[in-house]
């Protein structure tokens, strides 16, 4: 069984001059005749996307928590604490969603707390 998760699709794109100059593409086989195709992706330019420079802002800060939990230089440290927060952070949302949004800050707090330099980070 297949199922389709998209109405993604690719759509041939040629200038007007350049159609003006070669065949038309009808078939698989008339692609053999044309030197250079360019596919545009029609999702890109889909109404439905929406672009503005603030796209992923709402995240630049819960990056940062994670960033300073693991320890600031320490990618392993952030690996880790950023999977250890998805978990938490979802587990919060299931049992009490008031509390999910917030929940990264006070183990953020707790954290620094208890070991400033984070939990990977290392000691000055």
């Amino acid at each position: 069984m297949t199922c389709k998760l998209s109405d993604y699709r690719l759509v041939p794109y040629a200038t007007p001059e350049y159609l003006d100059n070669h065949p038309p593409i009808r078939t698989v086989d008339d692609l053999a005749g044309h030197r250079w195709i360019d596919y545009v992706d029609d999702l890109v330019f889909s109404p439905q996307q929406f672009m503005s420079p603030l796209m992923g802002s709402n995240l630049i800060i819960t990056v940062f928590a994670v960033v300073v939990i693991g320890g600031m230089g320490s990618i392993i440290g952030s690996i880790v604490t950023g999977l250890s927060l998805g978990v938490i952070e979802g587990i919060a949302r299931v049992f009490y969603p008031e509390l999910s949004a917030t929940v990264v800050f006070i183990l953020m707090a707790l954290v620094l707390l208890v070991r400033p330099s984070g939990l990977f980070g290392k000691e000055n």
